[in-house]
């Protein structure tokens, strides 16, 4: 269930995780999503994702409170909300997002209650979100805070993709800084027009687009409850020397780099004359319809791709 997300470049990992409420595809959901924006909770975030044999878990510290999140350890922290990322001590550069649309719900999901439940000894309620007859996610919700306790995304056979569970939850914080209140230095983001990215793909709206270093475009897609950010650059670049830990992916007929994370995953290739990377929560299926919406890889010819089979 993510909303805003945001990428920084070195360590820092892609955030998993609502920062901004948003409006939904049901009242109850919107609701649920408006509340759980203004709960204050801390712990830690287990997250796992499986998918065509991987196994990916990660393990996250967890403040939030008043719309701002802060997440990770150490060296590696970062404080999101209210349109903005800062890294706490990583040393890379804070980014404010000028402006933040969100799309309307439709009626792709639907909300049914699923009862009450008990989790890390606490009074919780369950939602199942579906897509059609689909149950595309469940949601185990706090009754007192409206705190995500655990969350369940299923793919299209009904098979468990990705499952968030909070550990060690308790219902307050330690003093968290605020981005715009902390002195930092924010590099503001421009929403840019004429960014030649598709509307819309597999069923998510283009909602924002904006213009990065050295002419690059960053789309952030959404359709009301899972998201993806598209980056395009001009010019072909070695998509296996980004993705380092990619490995190959095909895709009606098509070649691509996927790098499968506990909290995302990041799909990776070149186009004509343009290099391409998706970064998105969505589950299997829904990627593989939007990627059918996007600019495809380019084919090799035949002559490369029997000298990259004998050679390497």
């Amino acid at each position: 269930m993510i909303i805003r997300r945001g990428v920084l470049a070195g360590g820092l990992a892609l955030v998993w995780i609502a920062v901004a409420a948003t409006p939904s595809v049901a009242e109850d959901l919107a609701d649920y999503l408006g509340e759980a924006d203004q709960a204050v909770y801390s712990g830690q975030r287990i997250i796992r994702t499986m998918w065509d044999g991987y196994e990916k878990i990660a393990i996250v510290d967890v403040e939030h409170a008043g719309g701002l999140t802060m997440l990770g350890r150490g060296d590696d922290r970062a404080i999101v909300g209210d349109g903005k990322m800062h890294p706490m001590a990583s040393g890379e550069g804070a980014v404010a997002f000028l402006r933040k649309s969100v799309r309307s719900g439709d009626d792709r999901y639907t909300v049914v209650e699923g009862g009450s439940t008990y989790r890390q000894g606490r009074d919780a309620r369950v939602l199942d979100v579906m897509e059609g007859d689909l149950l595309r996610m469940r949601l185990v919700l706090d009754r007192d805070t409206a705190a995500p306790l655990a969350t369940q995304v299923f793919d299209d056979m009904g098979r468990p993709f990705r499952e968030m569970s909070m550990v060690g939850f308790v219902p307050r914080i330690t003093a968290m800084p605020s981005p715009g209140r902390d002195g930092a230095a924010y590099d503001v983001m421009m929403p840019a027009t004429g960014a030649r990215l598709p509307a819309a793909a597999g069923g998510y709206d283009l909602v924002d687009v904006y213009l990065g270093p050295g002419g690059a475009r960053h789309g952030f897609y959404t359709d009301g409850l899972f998201s993806f950010s598209l980056f395009a650059s001009d010019g072909s670049h070695d998509v296996h020397r980004i993705a380092s830990a990619g490995t190959e992916y095909r895709v009606d007929g098509y070649e691509y780099t996927r790098d499968v994370t506990a909290a995302d995953v990041r799909v990776l290739w070149t186009g004509r004359n343009r290099t391409l990377v998706l970064v998105g929560d969505l589950p299997p299926d829904h990627l593989e319809a939007a990627l059918a919406d996007l600019p495809r890889p380019a084919r090799r010819s035949w002559f490369k791709t029997i000298w990259r089979k004998l050679f390497g």
